[in-house]
């Protein structure tokens, strides 16, 4: 857009950083929104003042300083339509700024969390060691935070009744149903470390990395040592040694 060449009155009193602050919340592509309608109405202010369709004709039913009011306003919105434009010149490249590195934290946060926590679950021991980690995790706010510690082992041990009651009515066996349950543990343990860890609250990855491996390593034994997170990890290891005997005899 060529910058108008207009009278003092028609330049618009607002600068590009008003702007930006007035639609903080506002994205370039709403911002681009805006810019299509002010261009649409400059120039359909311009057709009243000199069109040759119907707008023109009726524009030129109106006197001289009502014609002038119609191009001033039209001349002050292409000023306004300017600064819009650069407005969103400017959020188009903080927003490609902030995607960035955005992309680069999340790739840093995978790479961290694949490194540290690998979580096997081939083995019954990698499965136990899934459950305790989810455990420790949900105590850190980092793993199904909407449950309670108690919440949640609750659900654990409820799962490996049913489990252990029911598979006899499903075609999956026990180790299949118990080996279900800890890959999506899994997965989600592993979606919740890396969205934390990416999280830009302007330190870098790695020291958000180390402050949660020293508060997971602090809390560790404060959960998995109490009665009832003891409980629970020991009816999952019961249930997957039950699971691996009636695998090996099928």
């Amino acid at each position: 857009m060529v910058k108008p060449n207009v009278t003092d009155i028609t330049v618009a009193s607002i600068s590009v950083e008003q702007i930006l602050e007035l639609g903080e919340s506002y994205r370039a592509q709403e911002l681009r929104g805006m810019q299509s309608k002010l261009t649409s109405t400059a120039k359909e202010l311009q057709q009243l003042t000199g069109g040759n369709g119907l707008l023109g004709r009726i524009g030129g039913q109106l006197n001289r300083e009502q014609q002038q009011l119609l191009r001033d306003a039209a001349s002050l919105i292409q000023s306004i339509n300017y600064q819009v434009e650069h407005a969103k010149e400017k959020r188009q490249r903080t927003e490609k700024q902030a995607k960035a590195r955005r992309e680069e934290r999340e790739r840093q946060a995978k790479r961290l969390v694949a490194d540290a926590y690998p979580l096997p679950i081939t083995k019954p021991e990698h499965r136990a060691e899934i459950i305790r980690l989810a455990l420790v995790l949900n105590r850190a706010g980092e793993f199904f935070p909407f449950y309670s510690d108690i919440e949640l082992n609750q659900k654990l041990r409820a799962f490996v009744a049913e489990a252990q009651t029911t598979t006899n009515r499903h075609r999956d066996t026990l180790e299949a149903r118990l080996t279900s349950k800890t890959s999506y543990f899994r997965t989600e343990i592993i979606f919740s470390l890396e969205k934390h860890i990416a999280y830009d609250d302007g330190t870098t990855v790695q020291a958000r990395f180390d402050a949660l491996q020293h508060k997971l390593a602090e809390l560790g034994p404060q959960v998995l040592d109490t009665q009832l997170a003891a409980g629970t990890v020991r009816l999952w290891m019961n249930a997957l040694s039950q699971a691996e005997k009636q695998e090996g005899q099928a």
